[in-house]
This record gives structure tokens, sequence and C-alpha cells, in this order.
């Protein structure tokens, strides 16, 4: 199939080796330092007990889906310092290429649970802390939500024809391909089911934590007027 995109007579592709060498060796920096940072968390929370907390293990699943992202790099990086196209079977680019958007959602929600974390830790009381995030039950909970929505949002458009991914001859990568008949469609999808809600999330709570100490520091500042006032008064007396 020609991935070349096409205005006319005239056809566009990534084929300056030298630009694509150049993204090569900037990617392998991107994996090689992700892949050293990732597992350095996953690892520190292993050995340490006092790192074993709530919060942690969505700190930790954000580890995970970083690193199998850093890991899945790789295959861009051959696809792109490859000469002569994709030179393994087509499948494997094309579970790279899903399993890269997958983890790459997973990262987005996975930002969007902790600041759901951080904003209910912050501004409510420990007992409704207790209840949202206080159970392992509840912590599965989130986990599950976390992945199943970036593997739905990615893998079922693609089962049910919606979309179709591997070697992109265009862009000499491994994502979805182009000239196919749900070539939009698919990357609606995806920009729609992965990215609006958690940066929505993240923005509202953050927002509304920096309105919450904002609000506390302001009574905290009133309550010392107060006192200075009552220590006045008193000293007058």
């Amino acid at each position: 199939m020609n991935e070349t995109s096409c205005v006319g007579d005239e056809c566009w592709e990534f084929t300056d080796y030298g630009q694509r060498i150049l993204i090569g060796c900037l990617l392998i920096l991107i994996s090689l330092s992700g892949v050293f940072g990732n597992a350095l968390v996953i690892f520190s929370v292993y050995v340490s007990r006092k790192l074993r907390k709530a919060i942690n293990v969505f700190v930790v699943n954000l580890a995970i889906a970083d690193l199998v992202t850093c890991l899945g790099i790789v295959s861009n990086i051959i696809a792109l310092l490859s000469r002569n196209g994709w030179p393994f079977a087509n499948w494997i680019c094309a579970v790279s290429a899903t399993t890269l958007m997958t983890c790459l959602g997973v990262s987005l929600y996975t930002l969007g649970v902790i600041s759901i974390n951080r904003f209910v830790l912050i501004t409510k009381t420990i007992e409704d802390y207790q209840k949202i995030f206080g159970s392992k039950r509840n912590i599965i909970i989130w986990l599950s939500f976390i992945w199943i929505i970036p593997v739905c949002v990615v893998n079922v458009p693609l089962i049910i024809g919606w979309g179709e991914v591997g070697y992109n001859q265009k862009y000499h990568t491994c994502s979805d391909l182009l000239d196919t008949e749900y070539e939009h469609l698919y990357d609606i999808i995806i920009g729609l089911g992965l990215f609006p809600i958690p940066l929505i999330t993240v923005i509202v709570c953050y927002i509304r934590i920096y309105a919450h100490i904002i609000k506390h520091a302001q009574k905290l500042a009133t309550r010392e007027d107060l006192r200075w006032s009552l220590r006045q008064q008193i000293h007058k007396v």
C-alpha cells in the first residue's frame, strides 16, 4: 500500500536520511534516559518500605507506562534509520504502534488521577480521602480505569475496522497508516479519547487546589491580624 501523501501530482515522503538520523539520535537519547529514570523510580519504590504508599502506586504505574513507551520507541528508531523500510514483519510494527499509543494514554490518565488524589487530600477531610483512595479495592478500581480507557480507545476502532496501524511509509515510523478509509476518524478518536479528559482534570484540580490554598492563607492572615489587634488592646489596658 502506498502511504505517501499526495496533493494533485505532488507527493511528499520523509526521505531526507540526514534528518531521519538526527531524529533517530534524539529518540535514542530520550529512550535511554527514560528507561534509566523510570526503572530507577520503580526500583526505589520496590526496595524502600517508606515509599510504599497509596499515591506511589500511581507514581509506579506512571513509571511503568513511560518505561514501556521508552522501550517501544526503539521500533520507531529502527524504522527511521532503516534505508529499505521496516526490516521485520509488519505485525511487529503494528503491535509497537498500539503499545506506544496505549501507554501514552495510560500516562496521561495516571497524571489525571494523581491530580484528583492531590485535590482530595488537600481540600477534603481525611475521612473523604480514605473513602476514595484509602482501600486496596479502590486503588485497583482507579488503576483499572486508567488502563481500560486507553486500551479501548486505541484498540476497539482497529478491531471494528475504523483504522489501521503498521509501518507508515510517509513518515517511516510505526504508527497509524495514511490513505485509508478511516484515517481521519481514527486520529479524531485517539485525540478525543486520550487527551482532553486528563488535561481538563489536571487543570481543574490544580486550579482548585491553588484557590483552596489562597483561601486558607487568607484565613490564617485574618486570624493573625485579630491576634495582633487583641494584643495591642491588652497592652493598652
